[in-house]
């Protein structure tokens, strides 16, 4: 999912139980992982409304905003 607010950043979240944040435009396209599930993460959403805010949920039946 791309960021509303920057046109090169990018999250994505896995099975491995990560979020990771990248930016392509940059040589280390990697900028953080994210590790606080202890299943599956299955969703993921900018605020449209708060810039670099982020929420998630998990298979382990919680959601994290940060």
């Amino acid at each position: 999912m791309f960021s509303p607010f920057s046109k090169t950043v990018l999250a994505s979240c896995s099975y491995d139980f990560t979020v990771r944040f990248w930016d392509y435009s940059r040589n280390q396209p990697l900028l953080d992982t994210v590790e606080h599930h202890s299943e599956f993460v299955c969703g993921l959403d900018f605020n449209l409304h708060i810039p670099n805010q982020v929420v998630d949920c998990s298979w382990d039946e919680t959601v994290k905003i940060y």
